[in-house]
């Protein structure tokens, strides 16, 4: 097994459906599963996920309430996986060029020191620090093409399992749940500079993100006084993938 694509589902699976979509109509370069962990779903949104596990790839984690902070949600689907690269998705994101996924492997495989890398939004390979280039939003055009940082926006991110794993040389660990739902991205970010690795965005990989309503509502502004508790003050928008 080469990728594990991890998905978490909110509220209904109208994102889910139109990602799983675009998945299949371009997949990895390789083998590749699905592992979704869904939260409270009524009864007809309960059978279309049913039917999805005819699909061989894809594999129903678990239900679990609404309630369940985002992070754990994901961290099971990381402890089901079996992929060599674990991909973490937002369910409201929709893949749009074929080597989006192999784009961020390559560029983890030639960088040891990444920890993990981001895939952007179209828009986005339009900015390069502060520069601005042509807006070919065309992934071929910047292929190989990554930037190091701080943080990502974590919508859809590759790392490899090793940095899952305890007593691997480069661990980081799982996400951590003291987040709901918001900023653990950002605090794994964290972590792995804490580690001694570095993050980056992958120009190469582009991704759409269809960006759903708030998760939780007007909790951003605890999320955020929660984070800077915990880590100071660095800049939130470091690097702007999304």
């Amino acid at each position: 097994m080469k990728y594990s694509i991890c998905v978490a589902t909110y509220k209904d699976l109208v994102p889910t459906m139109r990602m799983l979509a675009s998945l299949l109509r371009l997949p990895p370069g390789g083998e590749f599963e699905v592992l979704i962990c869904a939260d409270s779903l009524d009864a007809g949104d309960q059978a279309t996920l049913g039917g999805l596990t005819e699909t061989p790839q894809i594999v129903i984690a678990a239900h679990l309430d609404r309630s369940v902070p985002f992070a754990i949600k994901q961290n099971l689907n990381i402890s089901m996986a079996h992929g060599d690269y674990i991909i973490c998705c937002d369910d409201d994101i929709e893949f749009i060029h074929e080597r989006w996924a192999d784009e961020m492997r390559e560029v983890l495989e030639a960088h040891p020191e990444l920890a993990a890398v981001a895939a952007c939004t179209p828009d986005r390979t339009t900015r390069k620090g502060k520069q601005q280039v042509a807006q070919d939003h065309d992934p071929a055009a910047h292929c190989g093409e990554f930037r190091s940082g701080r943080l990502f926006s974590g919508f859809c991110w590759m790392a490899s399992r090793r940095v899952f794993d305890w007593g691997a040389s480069d661990y980081v660990g799982f996400l951590d749940t003291f987040h709901r739902s918001q900023l653990d991205d950002a605090d794994w970010c964290c972590r792995a500079r804490q580690y001694g690795h570095s993050v980056a965005v992958c120009y190469g990989a582009m991704v759409r993100h269809h960006k759903r309503e708030n998760r939780t509502g007007n909790s951003y502004p605890q999320a955020r006084a929660n984070y800077r508790k915990k880590w100071g003050a660095p800049a939130l928008e470091d690097l702007d993938n999304d």
